[in-house]
């Protein structure tokens, strides 16, 4: 999240980080950035107790009010610029609501990569179909929902309570649905086949920057090398952001 910001902001973007206090950036790596902590309404002993899949679905709930109110203040902030997108991970399916109430366009930054995503969408199918234990198929048996997947391609997913994962998952994917698009650390080329797939299911535009990791170089001057992520069609890429960014991106992480 934090290369991607560095990339929007050698575009021209002003940055706001909305961020947790635990496991939080360092502001005085990054002096362009403007930070602003919420907090989790976690006790101590929650993140290191709870199962993950729990954890997350509980700072879904309790971030809301924090959330909504460190927003509401930076809209009151920041007039003479305002914010005018929210970028947010997968993750925290709660910001869409969010967004929808002040009319803020969301993108969605998945974590991993597209065809992860669209197992990841399929799983709760995948489950209900006995591929997770309770049937026996052949290893090398195409999975049908996730081509070119078989059935020894699938991950082993491990859950304490496999139906709050479900209704985690799904609730994950409908809000992605929701969101204005998506922003993917991926190159097109070589998930050209999965990209299709996910616009089939997800009928909203998909941004690939092309290789995320290797466009950011911090150097003791500032930003070195950024924009190498961009390819042939950098400046479609770099319009089609711009018109869902309009000069403000608004960046959350966790």
């Amino acid at each position: 999240m934090l290369q991607l910001a560095n990339i929007l902001y050698s575009k021209g973007f002003s940055i706001i980080i909305i961020h947790l206090p635990f496991n939080s950036p360092n502001p005085l790596n990054y002096p362009h950035f403007t930070f602003y902590s919420i907090p989790n309404g976690l006790l101590e002993h929650e993140p290191s107790s709870a199962e993950i899949v729990h954890l997350v679905t509980v700072l879904n709930i309790k971030c809301v009010k924090p959330f909504s109110d460190g927003l509401s203040q930076m809209l009151l902030d920041v007039k003479e610029e305002p914010i005018s997108c929210l970028i947010t991970d997968v993750l925290w399916y709660f910001t869409q609501a969010l967004a929808d109430s002040i009319k803020l366009p969301r993108i969605v930054l998945p974590t991993i990569d597209i065809s992860t995503f669209l197992v990841l969408a399929a799983l709760p199918i995948l489950r209900e179909k006995g591929y997770f234990g309770t049937k026996d198929f052949p290893l090398e048996e195409p999975v049908i929902e996730t081509p070119p997947l078989k059935v020894k391609d699938l991950p082993e997913v491990k859950a304490q309570d496999p139906e709050d994962f479900d209704h985690y998952v799904a609730r994950t994917m409908s809000e992605s649905k929701a969101s204005s698009g998506f922003i993917w650390n991926t190159f097109e080329e070589l998930q050209k086949d999965s990209l299709t797939r996910l616009c089939q299911d997800f009928p909203i535009p998909s941004f690939t920057i092309d290789g995320l990791l290797w466009a950011v170089r911090l150097s003791a001057e500032g930003l070195i090398a950024v924009g190498v992520a961009w390819s042939a069609d950098a400046n479609c890429k770099e319009e089609a952001i711009r018109a869902e960014c309009a000069g403000h991106v608004t960046d959350e992480i966790g």
